[in-house]
């Protein structure tokens, strides 16, 4: 079963994306969907690190991708990350964040 996932932008299948290959564009950072036999398709394995973009009031996550070194972790914003499928890996960071902060309750 899946699950749909609505951003501000549109409503996304989060399966059906995250088992698309995704490729990231050295120059821009930005995600585009991989080529047929593309060989530099990418998978978040974590987000290490959140920032937040001052000007845009959005935040960018530090990610280390699956199968990459340390060296070839890379800043990816948010927008993107949900366009690639990865909300919950998202939203476990945000929680991450907050607590380290005290701004969560506990149930």
């Amino acid at each position: 079963m899946t699950r749909k996932v609505w951003t501000s932008k549109l409503s996304v299948d989060e399966e059906a994306v995250r088992l698309k290959k995704w490729c990231m564009v050295a120059v821009t950072g930005e995600a585009r969907l991989c080529k047929q036999d593309e060989p530099s398709a990418v998978v978040p394995d974590a987000l290490l690190n959140r920032k937040q973009l001052e000007k845009e009031k959005t935040f960018t996550y530090e990610v280390k991708w699956q199968f990459r070194p340390l060296e070839g972790n890379t800043w990816v914003e948010n927008d993107t990350l949900m366009q690639m499928g990865n909300k919950k890996l998202v939203e476990r960071e945000d929680e991450k964040r907050a607590a380290m902060a005290g701004l969560m309750t506990s149930n």
